[in-house]
């Protein structure tokens, strides 16, 4: 049994000169401790001592078990005294971390909310039984402050907002945090204090002038991606033109060379059949703003006739709802709003569509709608369509347009058993009936590899306008972020440079 005792008590006496030894080198008066447990050991050694001298009897080993014993339990209270320090002892390590994470730069906007809430909940278990009259907790909460300076700091920085300063001003630690850093501040708060540190105003600063950079850069990017639009929209263009005329004048000329009436009258069948079903599209920007997500989104395409080039739509939708197992039905109301004229496509969701005239409203069915299909609420979208009225191509989905070459075939091949004998009296080969299907065999492959083509530009144009309405939100969110920054901290900013810059951020984002 004897020896149990001794392990357990020199294990404690051990853990006490580690930690007497852990606080001195955190700057802390230990005297007393070392004093007390010098005593408590060479107390005990004279009483082991003096025990060993005697006579060893069969109550020997229950008297140095009794002497363990007792001094046992002085040690152990002479270290709950000790461990009142170790609550500091893990905030100052805390601290410590936090000094190292900065200097390496990995406190940022993606974890500083973690640090923060670390930083109160040892704060929190700290103030449970803190004595603020026990010199050496001073002493060791002067050596925490940088550190919670620091993650002040970088709150107010990131978030323009301290959830640490909030929880040190509602446990009344201001004063106390201020007095740590410089007994001579005169500040009203924390926040104006950290605020008004040189090292402060120059991160705002380079933080301002690092968002404006990315600023500009995201712009660029978008500029850039409206050139490569215009670049595709041009060679779309010429395709769509090439498509519709590919081999039209060679299959025109080897028809009028086999046979001068068939192929004029066929010509004519042609001409008029183009003449009564071609259609031509225009080039027109669409914009739409959907209470769905609150966003503006620009796409592109060949749209019919706008007279006026312009017009403006409101269209709302009703939820889905179910009248049958898998079967469902909405409700659309449009309305033509061009002749009102609204700064912002935001502000036309203002107009109560049951005030006007023109109001269509249409019910629509629907089958095994998937989850992202279905909504809640009423989704309404405001459409804005800009024409360009110089820019068009032909409407190559029309049947009779479309198939109009099919249709002329058709009735050559029907003409060729009537007009064959004419043909041989007039002097026409077989060679030359072989060059006419040649040429249309030309007509038809050209018109297939356009296609081919003008699907993959299709793609290539989609893509392109899927990453400039990204670039577009980019841009919206970085001149919030600047401006919520700037107006925070404005009184901090001299710079002239920087003043400008705000000013062409808001008239640009105005326009």
């Amino acid at each position: 049994m004897t020896q149990s005792f001794i392990i357990n008590y020199k294990s404690k006496k051990s853990e006490i000169e580690r930690s007497i030894y852990y606080l001195k080198t955190l700057g802390i008066a230990t005297t007393d401790y070392e004093t007390r447990l010098q005593d408590i050991v060479s107390t005990c050694q004279k009483e082991l001592d003096k025990e060993n001298a005697k006579p060893k009897n069969a109550f020997t080993d229950s008297s140095l078990d009794f002497i363990y014993s007792k001094y046992l339990k002085e040690l152990k209270k002479l270290n709950h005294e000790i461990s009142y320090y170790n609550k500091f002892i893990k905030i100052f390590d805390f601290s410590k971390f936090v000094v190292q994470e900065d200097k390496t730069n990995n406190i940022t906007q993606k974890n500083i909310n973690i640090f923060s809430s670390d930083a109160i909940k040892l704060l929190e278990l700290l103030l449970r039984d803190w004595n603020f009259n026990d010199s050496n907790s001073m002493v060791l909460f002067q050596k925490i402050v940088p550190a919670y300076l620091i993650l002040m700091k970088k709150e107010l920085f990131y978030n323009e907002h301290s959830h640490l300063i909030d929880y040190i001003e509602k446990v009344g630690l201001s004063e106390l945090f201020l007095s740590a850093k410089d007994s001579n501040l005169k500040f009203d708060s924390l926040e104006e204090y950290i605020t008004n540190e040189p090292d402060f105003i120059k991160n705002v600063l380079e933080c301002l002038q690092a968002k404006y950079k990315t600023i500009e850069e995201t712009f660029q990017e978008r500029e850039d991606i409206e050139t490569q639009l215009s670049k595709k929209n041009t060679e779309r263009k010429k395709l769509t033109n090439q498509k519709t005329q590919a081999g039209l004048s060679r299959l025109i000329a080897c028809g009028t060379a086999l046979i001068v009436l068939t192929s004029s009258l066929i010509y004519g069948i042609n001409k008029g059949i183009k003449s009564l079903a071609t259609t031509h599209l225009y080039n027109t920007t669409k914009t739409t703003y959907s209470t769905l997500d609150g966003k503006e989104k620009t796409t592109q395409s060949y749209e019919e006739k706008i007279p006026s080039g312009e017009k403006i739509l409101v269209v709302s939708y009703t939820p889905w709802e179910d009248y049958m197992e898998n079967e469902y039905t909405r409700t659309i109301v449009s309305a033509d709003v061009s002749d009102i004229d609204y700064a912002k496509l935001e502000d036309y969701l203002n107009i109560n569509l049951a005030n006007l005239n023109n109001v269509n409203v249409k019910q629509v069915n629907a089958s095994n709608l998937s989850a992202t299909e279905m909504y809640e609420r009423q989704i309404t979208e405001v459409i804005k369509l800009i024409q360009n009225h110089n820019d068009s191509i032909a409407d190559t989905d029309n049947f009779l347009y479309k198939y109009s070459l099919q249709i002329v075939l058709i009735s050559l091949l029907i003409a060729y058993v009537l007009v064959k004998t004419s043909m041989l009296f007039a002097g026409i080969t077989d060679s030359l009936v072989a060059d006419i299907a040649y040429g249309i065999y030309s007509n038809i492959k050209t018109k297939k590899n356009c296609n081919k083509l003008l699907a993959e530009l299709d793609k290539d144009m989609q893509k392109l306008l899927d990453e400039y309405n990204k670039k577009a939100d980019d841009i919206d969110e970085l001149i919030v972020n600047f401006r919520t920054i700037y107006e925070k901290y404005r009184y901090l900013i001299s710079s002239p440079t920087l003043i400008n810059v705000y000013d062409n951020l808001v008239r640009r984002k105005g326009n």
